[in-house]
Parts: structure tokens; C-alpha cells; sequence
């Protein structure tokens, strides 16, 4: 797997845009730290190039 940080401003403006149905599942996927939040992707759908907004396009 590989790990990528968001930084929190990024997550909060992708958060705003989830559907409240589907909000708490999208929550699910995501380990929040105090630096920014963490998705995992399997390594299959991920490359090495992901930058942060790709990753953040991902989970939307």
C-alpha cells in the first residue's frame, strides 16, 4: 500500500462536497493526524506520480 498525506485544508474542502448519505463512509477511509489526513490505496490503482490533488480526486 502506499500512503499519502493530505494536508487539512484539502480534506476539508473535498469533505464539503461528499453527499450527507455518503458521508460517513467516505469518512471511513481516512486516518487523521496532526500534520494533514492519510488514504491508503492499494498499489494496483496508485503511481508513484500521484501528487496530493490526485489522491484527494481519488476519495472524492
Amino acid at each position: 500500500m502506499e500512503f499519502t498525506l493530505i494536508p487539512w485544508q484539502a480534506f476539508l474542502d473535498a469533505l464539503k462536497k461528499q453527499k450527507p448519505t455518503t458521508r460517513e463512509t467516505w469518512l471511513r477511509r481516512w486516518l487523521f493526524t496532526d500534520e494533514g489526513v492519510i488514504i491508503a490505496m492499494l498499489e494496483k490503482y496508485s503511481a508513484p506520480s500521484h501528487s496530493r490533488s490526485a489522491a484527494v480526486a481519488v476519495a472524492r
